[in-house]
C-alpha cells in the first residue's frame, strides 16, 4: 500500500470508518421497515397489530375485507404519518387519507371461512419486505465495500491488536498535557525483504494550537513512532482533532 493511500485511510480514521460501515447496515433495516408497513395488511386485511386488537380493513363499497392491492394503496400514505394523525382525529370516522384513496376503513374483524388465507399470516408480509430490501439495498453495499472501503478491509487483517493496544496506553501516558484522546494502529504486512509496518494515529487536542502548528507536536510522534517499532520500515501517519469551540482537523506525515 503506498504513502498516498495509506495518508486517506488514516485521515479517515478507524473508529469513524466503522462508524460509516455499520450506518450503511442500517439501510436495509430501513428498507424493510418501510416495506413492512406497505404490505403489513395483505393478509386478508389484518396486520398483525390489527389481529392483536381485533380488527380488519374493508372495502368501503362492498363492506368486504380489502384486497391486497387495497392495503397497499392505503399504507403508502404512511409516509404522511403525522398529517395523518390529524386527519384521523379531524374525523368522526377514523378514516384517514390512505383510507379515502384506497377505498376502505377500519373496523372490528369478521370472520369469514371463505376468506382464511392459504399461507401463513405473517409470511407473506415479512418475507416479502425482507426480499425487497436485501434485493434493493445489496447493490448499494457491495458498491460502498468495493470502492472506497476495498483498502480498509483488505487491511484491517494485517491489525496488531495488541501492539496497538499497547501504544495507545503509552501515547495517552506520554501526551497526556497534549490529547484528550489517543489512539494508535499499527498494521503488519509482511514483504519480500520483512514486515513492513503501517501506523495510523488518531488524536484529539486539548488545544486548537495543535491543529494549527502541527511541527511542535510532529517530531515527538516520530520518536513515539521509532519506539514502538523500532529501526523497522515503517509509513506513519497522524489525524489532529480539536473540537472545543468549533472543529478543526489536520492529517500530517510522520514518516513516509
Amino acid at each position: 500500500m503506498n504513502a498516498l493511500v495509506f495518508y486517506k485511510m488514516a485521515m479517515a480514521g478507524r473508529h469513524e470508518q466503522q462508524a460509516g460501515s455499520e450506518l450503511i447496515f442500517i439501510l436495509p433495516i430501513v428498507v424493510f421497515d418501510w416495506f413492512y408497513n406497505c404490505f403489513k395488511d395483505f393478509s386478508d386485511g389484518r396486520s398483525f397489530g390489527k389481529r392483536i386488537a381485533g380488527l380488519q380493513v374493508f372495502d368501503f363499497r362492498s363492506k368486504q375485507p380489502a384486497s391486497a392491492l387495497q392495503t397497499l394503496a392505503r399504507n403508502l400514505t404512511l409516509v404522511l404519518f403525522p398529517i395523518e394523525c390529524l386527519f384521523v382525529l379531524a374525523r368522526q370516522d377514523g378514516r384517514r387519507i390512505g383510507d379515502f384513496i384506497a377505498g376502505t376503513y377500519v373496523s372490528d374483524y369478521t370472520f369469514l371461512p371463505a376468506r382464511k388465507p392459504g399461507l401463513p399470516y405473517l409470511l407473506l408480509p415479512i418475507a416479502l419486505p425482507m426480499v425487497l430490501s436485501l434485493v434493493l439495498t445489496s447493490p448499494l453495499i457491495y458498491l460502498v465495500y468495493s470502492k472506497d472501503n476495498s483498502t480498509w478491509v483488505d487491511n484491517a487483517s494485517y491489525i496488531n491488536t495488541q501492539k496497538s493496544e499497547n501504544a495507545s496506553l503509552l501515547g495517552k501516558d506520554l501526551y497526556d498535557d497534549y490529547f484528550k484522546e489517543f489512539e494508535v494502529e499499527i498494521y503488519e504486512k509482511p514483504l519480500p525483504n520483512g514486515n513492513n509496518y503501517l501506523i495510523s494515529i488518531y488524536a484529539e487536542t486539548k488545544t486548537e494550537a495543535l491543529t494549527e502548528d502541527p511541527e511542535m507536536i510532529k517530531l515527538q510522534l516520530r520518536n513515539f513512532c521509532d519506539g514502538i517499532v523500532g529501526d523497522s520500515n515503517y509509513n506513519a501517519v497522524a489525524k489532529l482533532v480539536f473540537k472545543e469551540n468549533g472543529f478543526s482537523q489536520i492529517g500530517i506525515v510522520i514518516r513516509k
